[in-house]
């Protein structure tokens, strides 16, 4: 057996382009979030930032 180098190995499990979806999905989820409870958001920062 031989080891696998380190770029072998990101080829192989298809490297960290996936993540890239991945991550503005989860942005565009929360801003949604975010924007669909404002009045929550804006109490919540008061409350945070009032602490």
């Amino acid at each position: 057996m031989n080891n696998l180098s380190d770029q072998e190995a990101q080829n192989l499990n298809g490297g960290w382009a996936f993540l890239l979806p991945v991550a503005i999905g989860i942005a565009i989820a929360a801003g949604a979030n975010i924007i669909d409870h404002w009045d929550d958001f804006k109490e919540g920062l008061a409350k945070g930032w009032a602490s």
